[in-house]
């Protein structure tokens, strides 16, 4: 049995590693490596491999070259991958019961070990073979604590991507040059409460005599608001910019709107077109 102090310091290490390591298409392999570099010897952990899920089945896409001849495929149907999903940890230490039968066939004791991790859009599973002398509430403790901290890890940077989606979607849609119109001193600027936000603003310089601007804001934030500015603005354009009335504009953006996937959504707006001596608002 490992001495605790050095167990949690080991763990504290490899977790901060985990938090701090440069994201990319080998961050997987690379937590995968430091676990069985780290707590081999210790927890008698070997022989990591990564699986990602594909369709139906769980594919081997870590280490590439698979010089050790892994298994290729796992069915994600399968009772023990059932088994391993649902419990998100799982020690094949029955022999009737395993995720890899062909770890049962070596020369020395081994049987399979793995976790599941998740990110919003994908899953992976990682499998370890544990050799003889390895203590269950180790493994498990050690084993849970990586996937917690590579769950969270994935989410974060999946909500982090997702959030500057958002902001360059706002961005773009803000003009970037104001117009100038004799009489009229015109300023805008859109400062988010929070990263992104719901507000926006649009020019629409028809002729010289009738000059239309708007300001809106939608229902939300993140991601969802910004796509939902995206459509509104979008349809504003196309529809102003053909010369179309306002009121059908407006009615048929609604009913877009309406019938979108943001229906819960809605958006307040306020427009007007400026004449040289008139003011009409929608």
């Amino acid at each position: 049995m490992i001495d605790p102090k050095i167990f949690y310091r080991k763990l504290d290490s490899l977790l901060a590693k985990i938090g701090t390591e440069k994201s990319g298409e080998d961050f997987l392999f690379t937590i995968a490596q430091e676990l069985e570099k780290t707590f081999g010897e210790d927890l008698h952990i070997c022989n990591g491999r990564i699986y990602v899920e594909q369709d139906d089945k769980f594919v081997l896409v870590s280490p590439k070259d698979n010089k050790k001849n892994y298994l290729t495929e796992i069915p994600a149907d399968s009772e023990p991958m059932q088994a391993l999903l649902k419990s998100k940890t799982y020690i094949f230490d029955d022999p009737n019961f395993t995720i890899d039968s062909s770890v049962l066939l070596k020369k020395d004791y081994r049987i399979p070990a793995a976790i599941s991790v998740k990110s919003p859009d994908s899953r992976w599973i990682f499998v370890f073979e544990l050799k003889s002398g390895w203590i269950r509430e180790e493994i498990e403790f050690c084993f849970n604590a990586v996937r917690t901290v590579l769950n969270y890890r994935l989410t974060s940077e999946a909500v982090k991507d997702e959030m500057e989606q958002a902001v360059q979607i706002q961005q773009s849609l803000l003009p970037v040059n104001i117009p100038e119109v004799e009489g009229l001193q015109i300023a805008a600027r859109s400062i988010p409460a929070e990263l992104v936000g719901g507000d926006f603003y649009d020019f629409f310089d028809f002729d010289d005599d009738v000059f239309g601007v708007c300001v809106g804001d939608a229902s939300g934030h993140g991601l969802p608001a910004a796509l939902l500015v995206r459509d509104v603005v979008t349809g504003l354009r196309m529809g102003l910019e053909k010369h179309l009335k306002m009121v059908y504009t407006f009615k048929k953006l609604n009913n877009v709107i309406y019938r979108s996937v943001y229906s819960t959504s809605f958006v307040s707006l306020v427009y007007a077109e400026i004449e040289k001596t008139e003011i009409f608002f929608m």
